[in-house]
């Protein structure tokens, strides 16, 4: 299994890291989240152990970033694959179009993509999310349902 550890305490991760590669896995380490994050983007992981208190880019930017992109790529992906599966139901010029427009998709979508703000998107998202926390939180204390 392949495992991301992103924890600032040397410690700690030096802790972590050695009781993971000695049951056997696969260990890639980051000091921090901007690292953690680049190397989470960069390979496929089966689990990522994240310390929420992190420099650069905490734990839960982190966290919401790799969910982010894997949900942007996976829609790229699926409209690819949808378009592309279609070319092969046409004949002649038609199916020529469809993979023509397939890969046309895809080389857009990837180019939207790489124009995003990332760190902004994370940010807002975030936002977001501790607004949602904090509405959910606040109907609770007044007993509302």
């Amino acid at each position: 299994m392949r495992v991301l550890v992103v924890e600032d305490d040397l410690e700690a991760q030096r802790y972590l890291c050695k009781g993971l590669k000695e049951a056997g896995h696969v260990v890639d380490e980051a000091g921090d989240g901007e690292t953690g994050l680049t190397l989470a983007l960069s390979r496929p992981y089966d689990v990522a152990i994240v310390d929420r208190m992190l420099p650069r880019l905490d734990g839960l930017r982190l966290v919401a970033g790799m969910r982010l992109a894997l949900l942007e790529a996976g829609v790229a992906q699926l409209v690819f694959l949808v378009l592309f599966s279609y070319a092969f139901f046409f004949e002649g010029y038609a199916g020529l179009t469809v993979t023509v427009g397939a890969v046309a998709t895809l080389f857009v979508l990837m180019q939207m993509t790489g124009r995003v703000d990332w760190e902004e998107a994370f940010v807002g998202s975030e936002r977001r999310i501790q607004s949602g926390a904090r509405n959910a939180g606040g109907s609770a204390k007044d007993g509302e349902p």
